[in-house]
Formats: structure tokens, C-alpha cells, sequence
């Protein structure tokens, strides 16, 4: 449901959801909000609780109502166009029809649909998702950790939506920050994050198209996927002191029971199908855990793919991951058994010095009907 359609059935949706803060009002805050601050002090009086006034510059009228000693935006007129507030950010509400309730996210002051409705009968699944919720990951070698940081505003409860036990292919024209594996029973896996050679020796970074992070981490990837309609950016990749190519990459976890990500068994999937474009030659590589990469060497099973600037899509079976050639060690782990105990998926770009650009445009499990080619 796309959020036009979502404007549509707002009439549905409870009015208590109309009032709090927004972004809206945060980004006029940082702006403005001095000129209202009678004092310095956590408990100064901002405003008197019902209170309204208005702001104007030389294009637009902004009206705000003050809610819990804050001013709170309500909507603003430029140019003659009025938009008014439809929802607070973040917060959820529901919509039961029948016999099923949906379930809804503000998210960019519209109410955008969580996963699938919860029936009492079952449903198709659908091969994608507009889940809206925020976090992000930061990895360490070739293993990742959740980086999770608290807030005052309404969060989604993963435990009051039904999600499908499958893999979704994820496509990035779609918005979504997360990729839903069915294999997290509800956790928060799926959150794209980003991995560079630092800590071995090497300088190479990613420079993104857009400014990193939201009100939860600071390195998530929500401005960057709706600029490019994907994850896109420019591989800068520098050797340093190391005695091998340099690089950095992309990827996601696909199991994050409680608070920390851990293996789970993707066989199911066949393998991963992905549309993208690059530069340089990337791979993929199938993220095992840090305790295990580290008894094989950081020899992760890995499946190459050919440069391609204007975009093309693989599928691979789990038979065509294998470890690198240069391995010697004894403790051998194919594509199909690192699968059966996955970690996380990455997307990574190695290759001698210089400056590389990538988009990857979808992702999903093998033949999950990824696009031919990049939007």
C-alpha cells in the first residue's frame, strides 16, 4: 500500500494519533525553538499548555500548538499550499476490517502499512514489505553487532506484527531501511550496515550520497536508500600498510533474537538472488560469526560477480559460494553448510586503490524475483 493510498484511509485512523511532536517540529526547533525558550533550565516554561502561534518568513506561515511545555507544529502555508500535520512520527495505530487488522506506522507524515494484516484466516504473503522502523549495525572484521540507542518517541513493537516466516526480496525503490529474512521470529535483524579493512591495516571508507543516521543510530542507512532507491555510494578504497587489496562493503544480519545477532539456518533459501551495479567486480560473502571466521582464517565462503555499470542481476545457488583459493586450512565449510548456519549477508567490493561506485537495488532469496536491472 503505497502512502497516497494510506492518506486515503486516514479518516480510519484514531485522531489522538493527530497530536505530539513530529520531525517537523524537531527540525523547527533547532532552527527557531530559541526564539520561544524562556529559560535554560530542564523545567524553564516553554509555553502555556493550548497555547498557538505562528511563524513567517518571506515564503511560508508555520502555525504550532504547545503540547507537554513543547511547540509543536501543526501545519504551514508557502506559497498559498497548505500541509497539514497528518500524523506524529513514529507513532503506530491500527486498522481492524473484519477480520483482520492492519497495522501502521507514521512515518514522513503519513500512515505507512506494517508488514501484512493479522488475520483470523490466512493470507498470500506478498514478496515485500513497507515495515518502517529504525536502527542500524556496525561491524567489526567480518562479524556485526546491532548498535541500538533508546528514545522518548513511540516505537513499533515487533511483537504486535505478524511478519512472514520467508524471505522477502528486498527492493530498495520500495523505502524500506530493513530487510525482512523470516529467520528473526519478529527481532530486528535486516538493518543495512557498512564494513571497511581499518582494522587491518587499510584506509578505505565509504562516501555516501546522503548524511547517515536518525533519531535511534547514527550510521543508518534511511537517507541514503530513499536518495538512491537502494544502498548506493562510492567505494574510496585505500591499502595503507596492508599486503592485499583493500576494502569495504555493505550487508545485513539476518537472525537478531534478543540483543545481539546470531546464526540461523537460510537452506530454505536455495541462495540469493541480487540486482546491482559496480565499478569494480564485487562478491558476496556469507558472514559466519566472529568465532567462526576466525577458526577458518576469515576465509568466508563468497560468490563472485562481474563489474557492471549499468546495473544486471545474479541469482546463486548456496553450491556456488566456496572459499577462496588461497586457503589452506583444515576446517573446510562450503556455501551450503556456512547456510545452514548464517550470520549475515555482505556485499563486498575489493580491488586496488582508488575510487569505485556501487548501487545495490534488491536482494532476496534465490529465485525471489529480483529486477533484471536497477530503477
Amino acid at each position: 500500500m503505497g502512502v497516497c493510498d494510506m492518506k486515503n484511509r486516514i479518516l480510519l485512523l484514531p485522531i489522538a494519533a493527530m497530536w505530539g511532536c513530529t520531525d517537523y517540529a524537531g527540525q523547527w526547533e533547532d532552527s527557531y525553538g530559541v526564539a520561544f525558550a524562556q529559560g535554560s533550565a530542564p523545567t524553564a516554561q516553554v509555553c502555556a499548555e493550548g497555547a498557538t502561534t505562528a511563524f513567517s518568513d518571506d515564503k511560508c506561515v508555520t502555525d504550532f500548538l504547545c503540547v507537554n511545555n513543547t511547540w509543536v507544529l501543526q501545519n504551514y502555508v508557502c506559497n498559498g499550499s497548505v500541509q497539514q500535520k497528518i500524523c506524529d512520527e513514529n507513532a503506530t495505530t491500527t486498522v481492524t476490517d473484519g477480520a483482520c487488522t492492519s497495522y501502521f506506522v507514521c512515518f514522513n507524515n503519513a500512515w505507512v502499512l506494517i508488514g501484512q494484516p493479522v488475520c483470523t484466516v490466512p493470507l498470500v504473503q506478498s514478496s515485500s514489505s513497507n515495515m518502517v522502523a529504525k536502527s542500524s549495525s556496525s561491524i567489526k572484521r567480518s562479524s556485526s553487532s546491532v548498535a541500538r540507542s533508546s528514545s522518548s518517541k513511540t516505537k513499533v513493537s515487533s511483537s504486535s506484527v505478524k511478519r512472514s516466516d520467508s524471505f522477502q526480496t528486498w527492493i530498495g525503490a520500495e523505502g524500506s531501511p530493513q530487510v525482512y529474512t523470516g529467520l528473526d521470529k519478529g527481532g530486528s535483524s535486516g538493518y543495512w550496515f557498512d564494513f571497511n579493512d581499518h582494522e587491518d591495516g587499510g584506509g578505505s571508507m565509504i562516501e555516501w550520497p546522503a548524511p547517515l543516521g536518525n533519531e535511534y543510530a547514527e550510521d543508518a542507512k534511511d537517507s541514503v536508500i530513499n536518495f538512491c532507491n537502494g544502498i548506493c555510494g562510492t567505494a574510496i578504497l585505500e591499502k595503507g600498510v596492508m599486503t592485499y587489496n583493500p576494502f569495504v562493503g555493505v550487508g545485513f544480519n539476518v537472525n537478531v533474537p534478543s540483543a545481539s545477532p546470531s546464526a540461523a539456518d537460510a537452506s530454505s533459501w536455495g541462495g540469493l538472488c541480487i540486482t546491482y551495479s559496480s565499478d569494480s567486480a564485487p562478491a558476496l560473502e556469507l558472514g559466519l560469526g566472529e568465532d567462526v571466521e576466525r577458526s577458518i582464517g576469515y576465509a568466508n565462503p563468497y560468490a563472485p560477480l562481474s563489474k557492471s555499470s549499468a546495473g544486471t542481476m545474479k541469482n546463486l545457488a548456496w553450491s556456488d559460494f566456496k572459499q577462496p583459493s588461497w586457503y589452506r586450512g583444515d576446517v573446510k565449510i562450503d556455501g551450503k553448510k556456512a547456510a545452514s548456519q548464517l550470520f549475515s549477508v555482505k556485499f563486498k567490493i575489493q580491488s586496488s586503490t582508488g575510487k569505485y561506485k556501487f548501487k545495490i537495488c534488491a536482494i532476496g532469496p534465490y529465485n525471489g524475483g529480483c529486477p533484471e536491472t536497477c530503477i
